[in-house]
């Protein structure tokens, strides 16, 4: 099952610097005339002088870049051929590697410059761990990669560690007129160990597209009036909900992601 990408995190906009101008005189004095009839001795002949020849700059190339860390499963290393990839900020795959015996993945020779990836896991790419195993999909990141550097990372987590969504139930239906603002459908989840921020996708369709999406919140619930993203109102179909909680991981940023539950919304 497919999970959904995480929420876009708007920044502040730059701020107004004011710029103090600098005055300067606009009564420039004349110079006062030689005069005519005053001789002037002849201008000196100025000796030849040698132009040194330029050094020549050296520019020593950087190798490849590299990154490197540890998965892990409830706190154990992984076993060797786990997969995890690179994700660049477009959600575009710049790499890919699989764990060796102590649940290490490097990867190695990188020739992006300056980019600012993610590690991926996902339990899709790893067939080995079945649905409810372990997370849908983990993140760890931001982090910079520029040529000639080696990225060490702390361990990123795919286990659930207890997170998963409580309510509403998979295969519960509502009635359309069941859900609007003075009676809001509750999404629950079990809380995620160490998480900061929780927020919650609302999809229909077979491509899962995503309707709704709450806002980040620091609970394990949030409501949902019924109003989608659009604008309009919750219809009748079958929709999927997803739940992703962010911890901090040293510098970095871990987001794990649920599965997808289905619930009917009937006329």
């Amino acid at each position: 099952m497919v999970a959904t990408g995480t929420p876009v995190i708007p920044t502040s906009g730059p701020t107004d610097t004011p710029v103090t101008p600098t005055s300067s005189s606009t009564d420039t004095p004349e110079p006062s005339a030689s005069p005519t009839n005053t001789p002037q001795p002849p201008s000196p002949t100025a000796a030849p002088t040698e132009t040194p020849s330029p050094t020549p700059v050296v520019v020593t190339p950087r190798g490849p870049a590299r990154v490197a860390g540890r998965l892990v499963k409830d706190g154990v290393p992984v076993p060797a051929g786990v997969t995890v990839k690179l994700e660049d900020q477009t959600y575009a795959i710049a790499a890919m590697t699989t764990t060796d015996a102590q649940g290490i993945y490097t990867f190695d020779n990188l020739t992006i410059s300056d980019a600012v990836v993610n590690v991926l896991f996902a339990q899709e790419w790893n067939e080995q761990y079945s649905v409810g195993e372990v997370a849908s999909w983990a993140w760890l990141g931001p982090l910079a990669v520029s040529r000639g550097t080696t990225v060490q990372l702390p361990d990123l987590e795919i286990g659930l560690r207890g997170f998963e969504q409580v309510n509403p139930h998979a295969g519960t239906s509502f009635s359309v007129n069941q859900i609007s603002a003075q009676n809001p459908l509750i999404f629950e989840w079990a809380a995620y160990p160490g998480a900061s921020a929780y927020w919650v996708d609302l999809a229909k369709g077979d491509d899962l597209n995503v309707v709704w999406q709450s806002a980040l919140v620091n609970g394990t619930s949030v409501a949902f009036e019924g109003r989608l993203d659009d604008g309009s109102s919750i219809t009748a179909d079958t929709y999927w909900w997803g739940v992703g909680a962010r911890a901090g991981v040293g510098a970095y940023q871990l987001t794990v992601y649920g599965y997808l539950p289905s619930f009917v919304i009937k006329p």
